[in-house]
């Protein structure tokens, strides 16, 4: 048991020489991979040698949606309005608390049916 836990000391915080072991190279080779992953690198930098592309056309700004994904949203949140624009105020409604709509929260069928006065069941 002792083997055990020494074990799984040593993997959780290997010494450099275990570690190059384990991937196979030297350990001066880990100490240059170590140190180049410090040095900051510039987004307008080309990514390869040969070619122009720089890190900032290859580099993803996740804050920015897919166009397609947007645009497929902006549809279907516009078809679900005309959709209960079709429905009284009641029932718009009523979806709308359901289904999370214009809000974060979904609610319960119950705590709908409380808020109308109707039961889980006529609510669904």
């Amino acid at each position: 048991m002792q083997r055990d836990r020494t074990f799984k000391k040593e993997i959780i915080n290997p010494s450099k020489e275990e570690l190059a072991r384990l991937v196979r190279i030297t350990v001066e080779k880990l100490d240059r991979l170590l140190f180049s992953t410090q040095i900051p690198l510039s987004m307008q930098q080309p990514v390869w040698a040969d070619q122009d592309t720089t890190f900032q056309e290859v580099t993803p700004d996740t804050r920015i949606g897919i166009p397609d994904v947007s645009v497929a949203k902006q549809l279907m949140r516009q078809h679900v309005h005309n959709l209960l624009s079709v429905l009284s105020p009641k029932e718009r409604k009523i979806i709308r608390l359901r289904f999370g709509i214009e809000e974060s929260k979904q609610n319960f069928l119950s705590e709908i049916g409380n808020m109308f006065g109707l039961s889980k069941e006529r609510v669904r």
